[in-house]
Formats: C-alpha cells, sequence, structure tokens
C-alpha cells in the first residue's frame, strides 16, 4: 500500500539549501520559511542529510561541505527569492528571482505553467539586454514607470533574467518564481 503523496516538492529541497546557505536553521524555523508542514520538513532534512549536504547538531540544521558547493553551484545559476514590487502590474504579492544563465528555448507558457504547479497564481519573466522586455510578449514595460524602477534595483545584468512569481501569499509566490527560474536555468 502506498503512503500519500509528498506535500513538498524539488522547489523546496533547493529552497530549504538556499535558506540554511546563510547559517544553521531549526526545523522550526525551516517549517516557517519553506510554508509546509512539519512532517515535509521532517522529510527533506532526511533526504538532505541522506544526501550528505546538511547535518544536524542542537543548534539546528546546517549545510556540510558538499551542502555549501551545491548551494553555491544554484547561486551561480539563480539568487534567492526575494519579495518584490511590482507597482500594480501583477495581482497579490510578488517575489523575484533573477536567473543568470537563462536557457532562451523555454517558453513564457511553460514557465508561467511551472510557477502555478508550484502554487503560484502565475509569473512573467522579463528579459534584460540592456533594456527590459517580456518574454513571450504582450505586455510593454514602458507603461509601467514603477515596476521598471523597481525592475532596476535587481542584480540584472545583460543576458540575465528576471522570474516574477505573483500570488496570494508569499511563499507560493517564491514557489513560483523559483519553479521558474529552476526550469529556466535547467534545472526541471
Amino acid at each position: 500500500m502506498a503512503g500519500a503523496s509528498p506535500s513538498f516538492t524539488d522547489t523546496h529541497m533547493v529552497k530549504a539549501l538556499l535558506s540554511l546557505e546563510a547559517g544553521p536553521l531549526g526545523r522550526k524555523r525551516l517549517t516557517e520559511t519553506l510554508g509546509v508542514g512539519e512532517g515535509s520538513v521532517r522529510t527533506i532534512i532526511k533526504r538532505l542529510d541522506k544526501q550528505g549536504l546538511i547535518s544536524s547538531s542542537l543548534s539546528g540544521h546546517s549545510l556540510t561541505e558538499a551542502g555549501r558547493r551545491e548551494a553555491d553551484r544554484l547561486l551561480e545559476r539563480f539568487t534567492k527569492p526575494a519579495a518584490f514590487d511590482s507597482g500594480g502590474l501583477l495581482a497579490g504579492v510578488q517575489s523575484a528571482v533573477v536567473v543568470k544563465r537563462p536557457f532562451p528555448r523555454v517558453s513564457a507558457v511553460a514557465l508561467r505553467d511551472a510557477a502555478l504547479r508550484a502554487g503560484a497564481e502565475g509569473a512573467v519573466t522579463i528579459l534584460y539586454d540592456g533594456g527590459y522586455r517580456f518574454l513571450g510578449g504582450g505586455l510593454e514595460a514602458s507603461g509601467y514607470p514603477e515596476f521598471l524602477v523597481n525592475l532596476s534595483s535587481l542584480p540584472l545584468k545583460p543576458g540575465y533574467a528576471a522570474v516574477i512569481g505573483f500570488a496570494s501569499n508569499m511563499h507560493a509566490a517564491e514557489d513560483g518564481a523559483l519553479s521558474a527560474a529552476m526550469m529556466l536555468s535547467g534545472l526541471n
């Protein structure tokens, strides 16, 4: 008899590694950070421990040397999710992830669908080449001056992309942006 499906995804595993990159966290804090239940966090911890990426002590869970290398490898591809304000362009709350080496053959629809599967209400992807343009077209950024100002605060360089997930809560917006960023960087 098979058990229940896990209530977390690879996105949560990546989010856990990125969260632990800043230093040790206890299970309760990881639960709050990831936005999943304690049972899921226990399973995530077990899997990361089994892969040799984290260790546990009284001070909490922290990255091993292999875990630090994996977090660094991820951070070479994209940034950690960060709150973003679209200036009224997108609904709900937003989170942005900057992708440093995007795969341009991924469609805007596929990225949006990855964000939806992760629990977000949607995602938009902006390519930066000295100017901003939406992947897939349809929207013109110049009509949203506050959006453009806020985009300029992201660590975008020519050739980079920003994925902005939006949802009714920050966990879903972060998960959507991170899931789409993982796809755009070739991780899923």
